[in-house]
């Protein structure tokens, strides 16, 4: 697809990362304080942990670094001694996401700790996912994933740990804080895995919408708008506008150009076959549609001047985001800007170089911002804009008038210049005057 850019003669670039809260599933006794009366030499005694025989050599103590607590788990390794395990509450839903914690540690020749989530089938110990971890001298937190819908086996079937050390005989680990969480929650017959991901953003303005389907799904009915509010609240009886296809087969749905920029929500219901019809309600997923255009980072340009008046006033803060925050207001402070120097070359001008060929969308400008602006007048006023393809024949854009900044630390850029996609690699801007009245 062909992408277009966004140059700015100054920028700055963030990043933000959101994760949905993980929800704890309850472990019984998770770092062996029980029954804390003295060593236990099996787990006979040990509330919530079970084996499959009686362990010759394996049990609770003390002294052994815990991480929570006092005691810890130690066991011996395989073929003498069973493994420990512990069936939880937790009723699998298709599409639920595991992560399995334990802090682990050797404490005499073990190396291997086998991590075990298992899902319970009429007493038997079906294995979801498993993994042997290397461990060392030093307690540390080890970790093990599982997601439902790599066996679909287990949805409906409660979940538990195990945990055996499967070293060989005559060796020891110890183990404590046991935790198991639910990074992402399921659905017993709702949609899932949807596409676009949910929170996506940077989305094909021409994307056609894809869900893993309820396994008892006969038809699904797909609402789709722009109010989270009102995709959420919609049914087939009062379908408030956002009901984008009622009653389809398919497990796609195509919305038809997309608006860009734009941030949809949707939602897909599954709905079973008759006689029951029973209608399993969807969460509501979001999407953001790519934008018009796209930022040029700093790294993809550069920049030149016909002279600056310091070497920590150069051209290159006016591409690499210095005295931008994150609302993107300015500093005030003259470093963070480029400055011309006084009785330097005429005509004054800044230049840009692009990494590579770009239809640009617009130039964004902040001005001169020191703190006496007002009364000085740095800031460029009257600038003449040309691009040139090979930085050789120049073609002019105009003549414009560069608004002037207001000298405060709120100040947020205040000049556009249109480019209309323009193909170009380089971009110059000759400084005519400032607001001062005198030439920069």
């Amino acid at each position: 697809m062909f992408r277009r850019a966004l140059f700015s003669s100054a920028l700055l670039v963030g990043l933000s990362v959101l994760a949905a809260q993980a929800t704890p599933v309850e472990i019984e006794n998770p770092s062996f304080e029980l029954p804390g009366t003295s060593k236990q030499t099996n787990f006979t005694n040990v509330p919530g942990w079970s084996t499959d025989a009686v362990a010759e050599d394996s049990g609770v103590e003390t002294g052994y670094t815990p991480t929570d607590g006092t005691w810890t788990a130690y066991l011996r390794g395989a073929t003498t001694d069973p493994s420990i395990w512990q069936l939880t509450d937790h009723t699998i839903a298709r599409g639920d996401v595991f992560e399995l914690t334990v802090d682990a540690r050797n404490t005499y020749q073990a190396t291997t700790l086998r991590m075990t989530l298992y899902y319970d089938d009429n007493g038997s110990r079906i294995v979801a996912a498993t993994q042997d971890a290397t461990i060392t001298d030093t307690m540390t937190a080890y970790t093990l994933a599982f997601d439902s819908t790599t066996v679909p086996a287990s949805a409906g079937h409660k979940i538990g740990v195990e945990f055996g050390n499967v070293t060989g005989s005559g060796t020891w680990l110890g183990l404590d804080l046991v935790r198991l969480e639910l990074i992402k929650a399921g659905s017993t017959g709702g949609a899932l895995s949807p596409l676009p991901a949910d929170m996506a953003t940077d989305v094909d303005k021409d994307a056609v919408l894809a869900w893993t389907p309820g396994p008892w799904a006969d038809t699904h009915n797909v609402y789709l708008g722009v109010s989270f509010a009102d995709v959420n609240d919609a049914d087939a009886a009062n379908p408030l506008g956002v009901l984008a296809s009622e009653g389809q087969d398919a497990s796609t749905f195509d919305p038809g150009r997309l608006e860009i920029g734009q941030t949809y929500y949707w939602r897909v219901d599954e709905v079973n076959a008759p006689p029951t019809s029973t209608v399993f309600k969807g969460d509501v997923w979001r999407f953001t549609v790519e934008p018009y255009s796209y930022a040029l980072a700093g790294g993809r340009i550069a920049a030149t001047a016909s002279s600056s008046n310091a070497a920590t006033m150069g051209p290159g803060k006016t591409i690499d985001g210095s005295g931008l925050n994150d609302s993107d207001q300015h500093s005030m402070d003259l470093d963070d800007m480029w400055l011309s120097a006084k009785g330097g070359p005429t005509p004054v001008w800044i230049q840009y170089e692009f990494d590579r060929l770009c239809a640009l969308d617009r130039v964004i400008v902040w001005n001169s911002n020191q703190t006496l602006e007002a009364m000085i007048g740095l800031g460029a006023r009257n600038v003449t804009v040309e691009h040139s393809a090979d930085g050789v024949a120049w073609t002019t854009l105009g003549d414009f008038e560069f608004a002037q900044a207001d000298g405060t630390e709120t100040y947020v850029a205040n000049t556009t210049v249109e480019f209309g996609e323009v193909a170009a690699k380089y971009v110059r801007l000759t400084i005519q005057d400032n607001w001062g009245g005198l030439s920069p």
